[in-house]
């Protein structure tokens, strides 16, 4: 996972990358959850399914969608189609919608404002252990929150 600026690209800066794996992701979740500081969207599900393809969409010259290149969504339609997509929250609740965690690394967005807002009901709560002892969250979602919050890649 990966500090990002506002276009969904990686930044270099101090604590920029956090890593789980698909295991410890879930676990990872789980704790957050029964902390209070993340929370399930409808059960665990997804809010909505992945954005259709736009007719006549621009693709690269081998006729992808995706330029490995520049790391970019070729069709501008659908690259704002696709980050709006990944971020949302499934609500305006405090927190970090969990499913982002756990459900891919398809580059689902945890905002800004939910790594602000874990921060500070992580505080609230006492800063208990919640990041199963790596001590490695505080940092990343400190410097996540001064960027514009982390990609799930």
């Amino acid at each position: 996972m990966s500090v990002v600026d506002s276009n969904g690209q990686r930044v270099q800066c101090e604590n920029d990358y956090w890593r789980r794996n698909i295991w410890g992701a879930s676990r990872q979740a789980d704790r957050l959850v029964g902390l209070g500081i993340a929370y399930w969207h409808d059960d665990a599900a997804l809010p909505g399914p992945w954005p259709e393809i736009p007719e006549g969409a621009a693709r690269t010259a081998d006729g992808e969608l995706w330029d490995d290149e520049t790391e970019q969504w070729v069709d501008p339609r659908y690259r704002q189609t696709i980050l709006d997509h990944v971020r949302q929250t499934g609500g305006e609740r405090p927190g970090i919608a969990a499913y982002k965690l756990v459900h891919s690394n398809d580059g689902w967005w945890v905002t800004k404002a939910e790594c602000v807002s874990a921060l500070e009901l992580w505080e609230k709560a006492g800063k208990p252990d919640w990041d199963l002892g790596l001590n490695d969250l505080e940092p990343f979602l400190r410097a996540a929150a001064e960027h514009d919050g982390f990609r799930v890649w």
